[in-house]
């Protein structure tokens, strides 16, 4: 069997600001996949939970290409108890190959950060995402299309872009994993092209002069320029045609591979569907960690307005106090992006 091609394929699948945060070891039908802790050192990833949900991700898009070649799946999650770092065994056997519905989504999948139109959700698509977090027994992903749930959403995912712009170590990480330009993104293939932004052209003269120095980001935010990001992000998120949350049971490492698998499965389903999707896992992240008391590098003022937005959330999209917050998301319809993220070869050992 062809594993490498495998793995090609799954390394399409998303991870939190493009860090690819995983290795892979081979053995005739065995993959061992693990983790790179030090590829995502953000505030969004404490103890790694956001790395796990992009193995989930790309556990769930290997499965899929095993089966769409003929092979079937089963994976071991952490099956190394001394080591964190060992997120799953896979082990594949031959089997009848079935067509995939989500297959042919998987090359096209990608994220859109444009403004969306101000369209309602045509029925067939929300009936299609909705069966797909219904049905599932990784966590619950639910859609939002107008009501107080859906202003909820909007207003965690504004305050979680200008902490971004409030908070060192956040606007960091951003600004070191964007590429500037085309030559860079070929070079590296990780991190975020800055044309993925979807910037206008004005923005993008003030991220690549003022907005990218920390220094300078501290002194504008004395005239609101936080604020006033944060209030693009609110006109922009409202624009989708709906908003999304993705949950978990619980917040077990085994817990996020799972989330993960299911934020791939709604988002190859938005895509197989034309629709745009944008997932925005850093506003619950950070929402998850204030609700925990987990917060580290969090500023206290910060971590009161990420609790109440927290319990906003959870009392308008009906979420139980046990469950585990991973991801917002909006989707809709739009033009295509303006570029796409590219990825590097598996490594493979």
């Amino acid at each position: 069997m062809d594993i490498r091609g495998l793995l090609q394929t799954a390394v399409l699948a998303p991870s939190g600001d493009n860090c690819q945060p995983w290795r892979f070891e081979t053995k005739e039908n065995e993959v061992r996949v693990f983790n790179l802790p030090n590829r995502d050192t953000s505030v969004y990833n404490h103890n790694q939970i956001a790395s796990y949900a992009a193995h989930g991700a790309l556990l769930e898009t290997l499965s899929i290409a095993a089966a769409q070649n003929g092979y079937a799946a089963e994976i071991s999650y952490f099956p190394d108890t001394s080591n964190r770092d060992h997120v799953a065994t896979v082990v594949f056997s031959a089997t009848q190959a079935a067509d995939q519905p989500q297959f042919g989504a998987i090359p096209l999948r990608t994220t859109n950060r444009k403004h969306y139109l101000k369209r309602k959700l045509e029925s067939a698509h929300g009936e299609a995402l909705r069966a797909v977090g219904v049905a599932s027994e990784l966590g619950r992903a639910m859609i939002f299309e107008a009501g107080p749930a859906h202003a909820a959403l909007a207003h965690a995912a504004q305050l979680n872009d200008r902490i971004v712009f409030e908070n060192q170590w956040l606007h960091a990480f951003l600004f070191e994993h964007i590429r500037w330009s085309d030559e860079e993104a070929r070079k590296t293939r990780d991190g975020m092209d800055v044309k993925t932004l979807e910037l206008a052209a004005p923005d993008r003269v003030a991220f690549t002069l003022l907005l990218r120095h920390w220094s300078a980001v501290r002194l504008m935010n004395f005239l609101g320029v936080s604020r006033m990001i944060a209030k693009q992000t609110y006109k922009q998120v409202l624009s989708a045609s709906a908003l999304g949350l993705i949950t978990m049971p619980g917040n077990r490492p085994a817990d996020y591979v799972r989330g993960g698998r299911l934020i791939q499965r709604v988002w190859l389903e938005a895509t197989r569907h034309g629709l745009s999707f944008h997932l925005m896992a850093g506003s619950a992240l950070l929402m998850q960690q204030a609700h925990e008391g987990s917060g580290r590098k969090i500023a206290e003022h910060h971590l009161a307005e990420l609790k109440s937005a927290d319990r906003q959330v959870r009392e308008t999209c009906a979420i139980k106090e046990s469950e585990v917050l991973l991801a917002v998301f909006r989707t809709g319809y739009s033009s295509p992006p303006t570029a796409r993220a590219l990825r590097m070869d598996p490594v493979v050992e």
